[in-house]
């Protein structure tokens, strides 16, 4: 275009803005417009005019808003390059430029080219606006953010502190900015296990977009999931339900079955129905959200992984384990290979194929897998944090089923100690760990630890009939467990009934072929031939095993010749709730 060809266009744009049509008109509408001014600009002005960078700058956004990130950054990159240039690296335009370049680049996932970006724009910003600027405290929340994303929570931390009493101070509390810093300090401290404090942001954040938004803002809804995440983990379900179910349906309304919050909102609802026992409902919605997220977001994006794992997860709960292993490989695969060795989402996809390759019987590959993202976990997250007990008590049990019980003994110590002091002795994951505790010293045969045993295991089944109710699972194996050690101790009149009640109950909610079941049936059995009750005993396996088709007499008696099975907490409900993602971490400006 010759110059004034350019002026022409560049004034049909100032009109069109002038009259507002412009801003009404869908992006894609706008789009040639805002090139063409630009290719005026060049031609009348050159590149680093002020009036071609705007023209720059104006495209890269509205590519920006259209969601071409890649051909919007080329864009910011010519802008800020021209600016530091012209103006210096500190200047006001200059950073804000850098600012912008970070934000992009931090939206395609590229986290090593944004984090030094956001640091540059935060140092410029503290020597030219001063700390407590809104500008300074954008970028002091955005570098917490990207820190926190990649797994370096320590150092995320007090950037994310700085950032929210930096708002409260100079937004005041219920400002956008302020509540957003309080979801994401509410995020990074539920990240690092320090759940008490969590709850108390997690509500505030909750609060406060009611307040200032309305119940059913995205926003809301965005606050009203991060809380049901954590009132999960912590096992208070019924409130956790109902939070789910209203993020849910607001999200459905407003933003369709298939657009990713949506999605984040069925994964949650799954895992909570899947750690409830309700295994049916939540089968059918781990199914839906895998196939939507591979559709909608492809097969390496995190939410996608995190519903590989998931089904998988629950998969192999539920004995299905053709299918589980190829999700959980996958998973690891993509990660290893996206994320690196030792990030957080890594190390738990090792964990998880551990603990698959255990049931699988390849226990020795399994014990590898579980020492690599345990020491990566010690490494990264620290002795105490939640994920590294996890990985620490899965170990345990892989060493209580190879023999090696004093070394089990000594890790699930570990475990219990430090869930104790971090959550409190009615967490279920604390239960999980009294529970585990008392499987390895029932290994034992020594007086003393069998009635270490019994202790736990009754503490562990007041806990969890108190916590999940008297058909969950997790109460179901601390009750057989419970019988066990009684049986091992030959107190045969006491372990009748907990055996009964346990087998029914299990029967009534896994049915007559799931694992757990069968585990249930065989421990019936070999009380019943240790009361001489060997006719009874035949009778029970030939029935309760019907499905294994035309079980003889000689089956029976091997059966009944074998060693009972205690009941095993590594397959237990925290393992699954540890993994939920999708949690929503906002930018902040």
């Amino acid at each position: 275009l010759r110059p004034e060809a350019s002026l022409l266009r560049d004034h049909q744009l100032k009109v069109l803005k002038k009259l507002g049509k412009l801003g009404e008109a869908e992006p894609e509408v706008q789009q040639p417009f805002y090139e063409k001014a630009l290719e005026g600009k060049r031609a009348a002005h050159g590149a680093e005019h002020a009036d071609t960078l705007a023209a720059v700058q104006d495209l890269a956004r509205l590519l920006k808003k259209r969601n071409m990130l890649a051909e919007a950054v080329p864009l910011y990159r010519e802008v800020m390059a021209a600016k530091r240039k012209t103006l210096g690296d500190n200047d006001v335009a200059a950073l804000e430029a850098g600012n912008e370049l970070a934000h992009v680049l931090h939206a395609q996932g590229k986290l090593c080219e944004a984090k030094p970006l956001y640091f540059k724009v935060l140092e410029g910003r503290r020597a030219k606006l001063g700390d407590t600027a809104s500008e300074t405290l954008a970028s002091v929340s955005n570098l917490g953010v990207i820190l926190q994303e990649q797994g370096r929570l320590g150092k995320a931390e007090p950037l994310l502190r700085e950032a929210l009493e930096g708002r409260r101070h100079t937004l005041g509390a219920n400002a956008p900015d302020t509540l957003a810093s309080v979801n994401n300090l509410a995020v990074l401290l539920d990240m690092q296990g320090n759940s008490n404090e969590a709850e108390v942001f997690y509500r505030e954040a909750l609060e406060g977009q009611k307040a200032v938004k309305g119940e059913w803002h995205l926003d809301t809804l965005g606050s009203m999931n991060n809380l049901a995440v954590l009132l999960d983990t912590r096992g208070q379900t019924a409130e956790a339900e109902a939070l789910y179910c209203n993020a849910l349906e607001g999200r459905r309304a407003q933003l369709g079955n298939g657009h990713p919050d949506t999605l984040c909102s069925m994964n949650n609802l799954a895992v909570l129905l899947d750690s409830q026992g309700r295994t049916s409902h939540a089968e059918e919605m781990y199914r839906e959200v895998l196939a939507l997220r591979r559709s909608k977001l492809g097969v390496k994006h995190p939410s996608t992984l995190a519903s590989m794992n998931n089904l998988a997860a629950f998969l192999k709960n539920m004995g299905k384990l053709a299918e589980a292993g190829p999700l959980y490989r996958e998973a690891l695969a993509v990660r290893r290979k996206k994320l690196g060795e030792r990030h957080p989402d890594t190390l738990m996809s090792i964990n998880n194929l551990a603990g698959y390759l255990k049931i699988r019987g390849r226990k020795k590959d399994a014990e590898t897998l579980y020492r690599e993202a345990l020491d990566g976990r010690r490494a990264k997250l620290g002795n105490t944090h939640q994920d590294t007990l996890v990985t620490i008590n899965s170990l345990a049990n892989l060493l209580k089923s190879t023999g090696e019980v004093e070394h089990a003994e000594t890790l699930h110590r570990e475990a219990l100690t430090a869930r104790r002091q971090t959550l409190g002795d009615s967490h279920p994951n604390t239960l999980a760990s009294i529970h585990n505790l008392a499987a390895a010293l029932q290994e034992q045969s020594a007086r003393s630890a069998l009635e270490e045993a019994e202790a736990l295991y009754r503490e562990a089944l007041a806990g969890r009939r108190a916590a999940f109710g008297n058909n969950h699972s997790s109460t179901l194996l601390t009750m057989n467990g419970l019988a066990a050690v009684l049986h091992s101790q030959g107190r045969l009149s006491e372990v009748q009934p907990l055996y009964i009640e346990a087998l029914k109950r299990i029967r009534a909610q896994l049915g007559d072929d799931h694992p757990t079941t069968r585990s249930s049936i065989h421990n019936l059995a070999n009380l019943m031939k240790d009361q001489g009750n060997v006719r009874q005993a035949k009778l029970l396996l030939s029935y309760g095993l019907s499905s294994e088709a035309g079980q003889s007499d000689e089956y029976a008696q091997l059966v009944l010749s074998q060693p009972r099975e205690p009941a095993d907490g590594s397959v237990s409900a925290p393992e699954t709730t540890n993994n939920i993602t999708a949690l929503q971490i906002g930018n902040g400006s």
